[in-house]
């Protein structure tokens, strides 16, 4: 069962996201230590930090395995970019 969090619905190729490994469908947990159980608490975080500031997110990724289920959490480090 995956936990609280902020599913990753859209990423743009090449933004800084992408290059860091994060996926379509991971579910963000924490943005830089602070959980993230909604979209107004990681918009809340965000606001906090400009373009070009490293930031540490982590995820949980669902993985199938036919009718298996599991998760795997995972950090990711990278810079912030401006909104595209």
């Amino acid at each position: 069962i995956a936990p609280d969090g902020c599913l990753i619905t859209k990423i743009y190729k090449k933004s800084a996201i992408y290059n860091a490994g994060i996926e379509l469908l991971d579910i963000i947990t924490e943005f830089n230590g602070v959980r993230t159980q909604d979209h107004e608490v990681l918009g809340d975080e965000i606001a906090k930090y400009n373009a070009g500031d490293r930031v540490t997110v982590k995820i949980c990724r669902v993985y199938r395995d036919g009718d298996r289920e599991y998760t795997k959490y995972k950090e990711f480090t990278f810079n912030l970019e401006t909104e595209r």
